[in-house]
């Protein structure tokens, strides 16, 4: 199943909301809601990251004469 990829984290964001560079930016770049360093308020991935970049499907194939219906259908909704 395909992965997204890691969130990009807006540092000034999440410094102003009390979350300065460490282990929690990885959580934060999972998708995991993290306390801030004060351990006062829940800081949401939202609100210090980028949308999460869909994966795309990508399909390469060699000496195509006459594709096989089993890898037709492995070549569906292709993006490249």
């Amino acid at each position: 199943e395909p992965q997204t990829q890691l969130r990009k984290i807006d540092v000034d964001k999440a410094k102003a909301l009390g979350v300065k560079p460490g282990r929690k930016y990885k959580m934060l770049k999972a998708g995991f809601p993290v306390m801030n360093d004060d351990e006062t308020r829940q800081v949401e991935p939202d609100e210090v990251t980028a949308p999460a970049i869909p994966p795309r499907k990508a399909v390469f194939l060699g000496d195509c004469k006459g594709i096989p219906l089993p890898m037709a259908g492995l070549c569906q909704n292709a993006d490249l």
